[in-house]
C-alpha cells in the first residue's frame, strides 16, 4: 500500500491552520480498495496526503509519508494524527 492509494472519505474531522496561516492541515479518515485502513493529514488541498497512520496487515500502526520543502510537520500535526487515529482505532 502506498500513501498516494489512500481515499478520503466523508468530511475532515479537523482542521487547523498551522504556522500562524502559512497552511491548513486536515486530517481525514483513509480507504484503501473500500475499506477504511486509517487517518491521513492533508496540507491545504492537496490531493495526495503528507502523512498517515495505516493498520498494516497485523493490526498494527505503520507510518506512510512523504517530507519536502515548504510542507513542513510540527509535533503537534504528529500528536494530533496518534490522537486521531487511536480514538478512530480505539487503541
Amino acid at each position: 500500500m502506498d500513501r498516494m492509494e489512500l481515499v478520503k472519505t466523508g468530511e475532515p474531522i479537523l482542521t487547523t491552520s498551522v504556522m500562524d496561516g502559512l497552511y491548513k492541515a486536515s486530517y481525514w479518515l483513509v480507504a484503501y480498495e473500500g475499506k477504511i485502513v486509517g487517518v491521513a493529514l492533508y496540507h491545504n488541498s492537496n490531493k495526495h496526503c503528507t502523512l498517515a497512520l495505516i493498520q498494516d496487515k497485523n493490526g498494527d500502526k505503520l507510518l506512510l509519508g512523504h517530507f519536502r520543502d515548504g510542507y513542513p510537520v510540527p509535533d503537534k500535526e504528529f500528536f494530533e494524527l496518534h490522537k486521531i487515529y487511536d480514538w478512530a482505532f480505539q487503541k
